[in-house]
């Protein structure tokens, strides 16, 4: 699987690395250049835990620390760079 995602510093498409599995009812918010996605259900229905973080400046996958519960339909904000 390819996955490509738009550079507005490079202005052209890169290739994402360790692209995360499909998720719904998530939440994502950014700080600074990372975009974490907490949460949510997968392709199954299963209730995740995961949190999964996207470099902007690398477009680059990685897993954060699981959260303590499942979570869906739930709600995040950032503020500041928190």
């Amino acid at each position: 699987l390819l996955m490509l995602c738009y550079s507005y510093i490079r202005y052209d498409f890169v290739a994402v690395t360790n692209p995360p599995t499909g998720r719904k009812h998530h939440t994502a918010v950014v700080v600074d250049s990372k975009m974490y996605v907490m949460g949510g259900k997968d392709s199954s229905g299963n209730v995740l835990n995961q949190l999964r973080i996207f470099d902007l400046s690398t477009a680059a996958w990685s897993d954060g620390a699981d959260m303590p519960a499942t979570l869906t339909g739930h709600a995040a904000v950032a503020m500041g760079t928190e």
